[in-house]
């Protein structure tokens, strides 16, 4: 399987242009035609329902704005300085703030929040891009996972994304599938351990991502480690290198949280346990990591079972962005936190990572978590999620 790529589509954005009753028809098309000069490289879409942006003209277009928003919860509010435009902007603003409904105004008149405006409309393209996905599922989230489980129907009324189940039971036996040559030669040299069985797992693994032409899948990895001694470790860990989000443990609300990233970065991030919270950092920990996160990594047996195989892997020295949402899809989790050096843990799965974080964010993993994986990756994408969760109405807590 060749390294997946994410396609790039073209800018647009929604707009609904909001005006005095009355107004002159040549102001609206004057209107039109300044802000699509202004906007060059968007596509602007002039709508008259859902909108993404609205576009005030005039002034006294206050209420045609509230009515055009409705149930929005993250709206832009576009106006030039010009026919008391900024001003009816402002006062919509302020009403939108009172009701809980975030949003950003543009001064379209000032040229240097253009740039910011069109990051902002590039994220949001990017999220659409992240939905109408089609991921796997093999077994069903593990049973520690009491929060962690949304339901199908979760997936598919929040984003599109298609759930595709399997069963262990309707699988072939993983020991009787064919060795994978690029999973042997890819881990070739980074222990000594066996490891043929392991790429049997990978081959079934990646013949049922590309059969069933899956953008992610989630692997309930526990019965087969404990029926067959060998772990899914190193083939999530393999098709997350070669870009297609895997998420252990069954892990829907993860899973559904890589794509997004990778959407939005092109980066795959960790999934990883929050092993505990201490007055000035983190700890993170768990089995399997992306190899391309890492600076080295080695081979070692699986923490929870000292069964088959997981992956021990060295993360840089830098800062990394955290993130997390809650199996409804209308809460998450964002934050910033730099590596500090700690000595390798025996009682922590594999793969670990110390992070100093701020103190009112350790307070909110400390008592408001919202629930134990978290995703981690490297550099500060942390705005970038913040504009793009707002986009899907999330409260960021």
């Amino acid at each position: 399987m060749q390294q997946r790529a994410i396609s790039k589509r073209k800018l647009s954005l929604r707009v609904q242009v909001v005006a005095f009753p009355g107004v002159e028809d040549k102001l609206l098309i004057r209107a039109k035609k300044q802000i699509i000069s202004t906007l060059k490289g968007i596509d602007i879409d002039f709508v008259n329902k859902d909108p993404l942006a609205i576009y005030f003209v005039t002034g006294g277009s206050e209420p045609s704005a509230i009515s055009a928003i409705a149930e929005r919860r993250h709206i832009l509010l576009l106006a030039f300085s010009e026919n008391n435009a900024y001003a009816s902007a402002s006062e919509v603003k302020a009403c939108l703030e009172s009701k809980g409904i975030s949003s950003w105004l543009c001064n379209m008149s000032d040229e240097s929040s253009i740039p910011q405006l069109k990051e902002m409309v590039g994220i949001w393209t990017k999220v659409r891009g992240f939905t109408h996905k089609r991921v796997g599922i093999i077994g069903k989230p593990s049973e520690w996972l009491v929060y962690s489980k949304p339901k199908a129907d979760d997936l598919r009324i929040r984003f599109g994304i298609r759930l595709v189940s399997f069963q262990w039971s309707d699988l072939p036996d993983p020991l009787s599938v064919i060795q994978s040559g690029d999973f042997l030669e890819f881990y070739k040299g980074h222990g000594d351990q066996k490891i043929e069985d392991h790429s049997r797992v990978h081959s079934m693994l990646q013949e049922i991502v590309e059969n069933n032409k899956l953008d992610g899948i989630a692997v309930e990895c526990f019965p087969m480690v404990k029926e067959k001694g060998i772990t899914a470790c190193l083939s999530l860990a393999r098709l997350n290198d070669i870009g297609v989000p895997a998420a252990c443990e069954g892990d829907l609300v993860s899973l559904a949280g890589m794509l997004l990233i990778q959407q939005l970065t092109g980066i795959i991030p960790w999934m990883a346990n929050l092993s505990g919270v201490f007055s000035d950092h983190a700890e993170f920990s768990h089995c399997t990591i992306s190899p391309r996160l890492t600076d080295n990594f080695r081979l070692t047996s699986h923490f929870e079972t000292g069964k088959g195989l997981s992956i021990a892997g060295d993360l840089p020295q830098q800062d990394y962005t955290v993130f997390r949402w809650n199996q409804s899809f209308d809460r998450c989790f964002i934050t910033m936190g730099t590596k500090i050096k700690h000595d390798w843990s025996l009682t922590s799965c594999r793969t670990q990572l110390h992070l100093k974080i701020n103190s009112p964010d350790l307070i909110k993993l400390q008592n408001l978590p919202l629930g134990n994986h978290h995703l981690i990756l490297p550099g500060d994408h942390s705005d970038t999620l913040r504009i793009a969760c707002e986009y899907l109405n999330f409260t960021i807590i």
